[in-house]
């Protein structure tokens, strides 16, 4: 007995001291006094790759890029996936078709989009301005799909999608975040200018404002080479290829830092290549920006593909959107005194927006103590810790299921199994639980590529609760035609 507690010790020492060692090397990395030392001891902390932009007036005060992109050395001109902040590239293609009265913003969609329909009469009339202030009433809780398991490849296939979808509420009654809605403004770009989306961004956004090595793109594998993506493996970058998911109008640009400066620049509206007025006029932009979703608490403080306000962890207003995906973390902010600081970052820790705040307060300049940095291991440790004591638990439980299964009350130890799966069954289903709580959807697929091994412990925990439910059925149910003077054997 003493030799396997011993080894158990050892065993978890193992897992365990390599993760402080890495922690306490973490804890001095040195807070940086200006943008260049901030990013090199984001890198030095584990993060693999960054490239930022600061831009004031029409001026770039630095763009830049440090550490890797897993194929070469990270620079203002490497191509980051920018996931969500493409909404606002998405609100801005509309807009212009507004400026060119093509569309009102307060007219119906299905008015555009005939093909436009779902399980709810409600939806026939959701504006183009709910949709893109995300008060329609669809919401992820209410799709009628997974829209990550759901595979269409264009705007046309995923607005199909919709028809078994209903709203959650009345539109412009309440606001919830959702990808969707910004399908369906893509579509109606497509519909309504009669070109691709993507080509639609290309020709009238990204050309015009000279944004060279940005695109944008339906599906992951439509994408040119970008930063490769991470996640965290015990503190550690691991490389992951994102997932084949649709991100359509709510997803899908690839841009750079120097490209990311003339599209911050033109949304503070300033001149770029003399083409300001032509692409979106200064009414049409400080429409794009003013707050519109129904209640305007910070949680809700949404304009049109772009958020406006106090960030919720606190922080200096300003008119900004992030961009979350699988390994990836983006973030574009317009902040006081015409500056404007974009963050891309190959991996999804840490939060965009954080560096972003912290950079902004050095060209203020405030001085920082501390700085972003790659996560520490430890959620991953205790994942590791507690799997192994949970399987530890369970197969000691397996093994003594025969002399379990005839002790005590019989009815009891039933409950004991009902318990046992109910629990296992609430780890398996973590995933829709969370998108309850949240109201997003997300799938096991997101989890893994956001937290490896979390997810991986939560899953084998499950299995291991599982096994040992199956072993004490089947205990009890051998045990049910037994006689009163049945003696378990050695």
């Amino acid at each position: 007995m003493v030799r396997r507690h011993s080894l158990y010790v050892a065993l978890v020492l193992s897992v365990l001291v390599p993760m402080l060692l890495v922690v306490a090397t973490r804890a001095d990395q040195p807070a940086g006094t200006d943008v260049s030392g901030y990013l090199d001891a984001m890198v030095d902390s584990g993060v693999p790759g960054v490239a930022v932009v600061v831009i004031q007036g029409d001026k770039v005060l630095t763009a830049t890029g440090h550490g890797s992109t897993g194929s070469g050395s990270a620079d203002a001109n490497t191509r980051f996936r920018v996931a969500s902040l493409t909404k606002s590239f998405t609100a801005t293609a509309v807009l212009q078709l507004v400026q060119k009265g093509s569309v009102d913003l307060d007219r119906p969609v299905a008015s555009y989009l005939r093909e436009f329909c779902t399980a709810d009469d409600r939806s026939d009339r959701i504006t183009v301005r709910q949709v893109l202030n995300q008060s329609s009433g669809l919401t992820d809780r209410t799709l009628g799909f997974n829209q990550y398991a759901a595979r269409p490849t264009n705007a046309e296939e995923a607005v199909a999608l919709l028809r078994d979808s209903r709203l959650a509420y009345d539109p412009e009654t309440s606001w919830d975040y959702s990808n969707p809605n910004y399908w369906l403004a893509a579509r109606l770009v497509e519909v309504v200018s009669g070109e691709a989306f993507s080509d639609y961004l290309a020709r009238h956004i990204f050309t015009p404002l000279g944004m060279r090595r940005t695109s944008h793109y339906d599906v992951p594998g439509q994408a040119p080479a970008v930063a490769e993506s991470h996640s965290y493996v015990f503190g550690h970058p691991l490389h992951l290829d994102d997932p084949d998911s649709f991100a359509g109008g709510a997803g899908g640009v690839v841009t750079t830092a120097n490209d990311l400066g003339r599209w911050l620049r033109f949304q503070h509206g300033y001149s770029v290549l003399g083409q300001q007025g032509e692409v979106l006029s200064s009414t049409l932009l400080q429409e794009q920006h003013r707050r519109q979703s129904p209640l305007q608490e910070y949680s809700v403080g949404y304009a049109l593909g772009w958020w406006n306000g106090e960030p919720a962890d606190g922080g200096i207003s300003r008119i900004s959107h992030s961009g979350t995906g699988a390994g990836t973390s983006a973030y574009e902010g317009l902040f006081p005194g015409g500056i404007g600081i974009g963050v891309l970052i190959n991996a999804g820790t840490p939060r965009a927006d954080v560096v972003a705040a912290d950079l902004y307060a050095l060209v203020s300049g405030e001085s920082l103590q501390d700085v972003a940095t790659a996560p520490a291991p430890w959620p991953d440790v205790i994942a590791v810790v507690a799997v192994i004591a949970v399987g530890a638990l369970g197969l000691r439980g397996i093994r003594n299921a025969r002399k379990w299964a005839v002790k005590g009350n019989t009815a009891a130890r039933w409950t004991i199994v009902a318990l046992l799966l109910v629990v296992s069954a609430c780890l398996v289903a973590v995933p829709w639980i969370g998108g309850r709580v949240v109201a997003r959807q997300a799938d096991w697929t997101v989890l893994f590529y956001t937290a490896p091994v979390p997810s991986a412990a939560v899953l084998i925990g499950a299995v291991c609760l599982l096994l040992l439910a199956a072993a004490r059925s089947v205990a009890l149910l051998r045990n049910r035609g037994m006689t009163g003077d049945y003696v378990l054997r050695p």
